[in-house]
């Protein structure tokens, strides 16, 4: 890729990167370069929105499950095993009887043998190689059962959230299979009926067909009971190592929704996830940690200038230093994975280099004292 070949954008001020003007991949309002800057809360949240947006469209575009990309090689496998043992079964039958032999030997030519070695050794790799896939099938099973467990559980504790609350004495669940009115004494009712009957609740009448299952709730109280992006974040966190592979699958499933039901103590969890997946060669976790890091920005500005968060934020001035250096930043925004305006870059890299300078200067005065 040449990388100094201007494709009908301009350069980022101060590094290498290039926007394609001509035919953004994301909203126009997210990639193509603005002359003027909005203030409106709206205007940036749509903004924000679209980021996730797009980019989670660009990777269900990518995304197979794992048992998915191991059927297709087990079967190569296993064609390639059948095939070299017909193989070598054909080439020990095609050899010349030679009765006068001692012990019933034959003789074949070195060029031969060969070619049967090169088979065999072929056989012995596609056998390991089905064992391998074997053994991967296994242990994401494994983990998919783990997975299961684990969402049982928290089903479980839901339940017992809503029982707690549901079945106290001011309050009360009725599931029945009968022609007789069902009373509820104030909150919800649950009624299955097999006729027409008539489900009081409050001193209300209202009819319930046949066969139908009828939730009425007087009081709605559903969002206390839901448990937030930030609270699965926390939960998670605590039940797993800080860069598990169920946490990171929790992260790389965020979306704009999500990411504002976050709080600081949440988003102090995901920052190092995302600095670590900004090392990597994945362009599409790239782009989506550099979203992720911009709406902390936008949402948390305070976070950059805390002490406590300094060496952090600096890592990832360093980090992005390396993907300009190294061109990534152009291929993001060739490959239209690049979902920046130049102002929102610009500032961005402005807040990190001051944090970046900052740990500089406080651990120089940390060498002198």
């Amino acid at each position: 890729m040449n990388h100094n070949q201007n494709k009908g954008g301009s350069s980022i001020p101060g590094n290498s990167a290039k926007f394609n003007s001509a035919a953004p991949p994301f909203p126009s309002s997210s990639l193509k370069p603005n002359t003027t800057t909005s203030t409106s809360s709206t205007s940036s949240s749509s903004s924000s929105f679209n980021r996730f947006q797009s980019l989670h469209n660009h990777m269900q575009h990518q995304h197979v499950p794992p048992h998915h990309h191991q059927q297709q090689p087990q079967q190569q496998s296993l064609h390639s095993i059948s095939s070299n043992i017909e193989r070598v079964s054909n080439s020990l039958s095609s050899l010349p009887q030679q009765p006068n032999q001692p012990n019933g030997t034959l003789e074949i030519s070195f060029q031969h043998f060969s070619e049967l070695l090169i088979l065999l050794q072929n056989t012995q790799l596609q056998i390991k190689k089905l064992v391998q896939y074997q053994e991967q099938t296994y242990q994401w099973n494994m983990k998919h059962h783990e997975n299961m467990k684990k969402v049982i559980k928290s089903f479980n504790n839901l339940n017992a959230i809503m029982k707690q609350k549901y079945q106290s004495p001011d309050s009360s669940i009725d599931i029945s299979n009968n022609n007789n009115n069902n009373n509820a004494s104030s909150t919800s009712v649950i009624s299955t009926t097999t006729n027409k009957s008539e489900n009081t609740i409050a001193g209300d009448k209202k009819p319930s067909k046949g066969n139908n299952i009828v939730y009425y709730e007087k009081n709605q109280q559903s969002k206390d009971l839901d448990i937030t992006y930030h609270q699965r974040i926390m939960d998670c966190y605590r039940d797993n190592d800080p860069y598990s592979q169920d946490l990171q699958a929790l992260v790389e499933n965020i979306d704009y929704n999500l990411f504002m039901e976050l709080k600081e103590k949440s988003i102090k969890i995901i920052l190092p996830i995302i600095l670590l997946w900004m090392k990597e060669t994945n362009n599409t976790k790239i782009s989506l940690s550099l979203i992720i890091l911009y709406m902390t920005f936008e949402k948390y500005p305070a976070m950059f200038e805390k002490k406590k968060y300094r060496e952090l934020i600096s890592q990832f001035g360093t980090s992005l230093q390396h993907l300009e250096e190294s061109h990534i930043i152009d291929d993001l925004s060739n490959m239209d994975l690049f979902p920046f305006t130049f102002t929102e870059y610009n500032s961005l890299k402005s807040a990190l280099n001051q944090s970046h300078h900052q740990q500089q200067d406080q651990q120089q005065q940390q060498s002198i004292l």
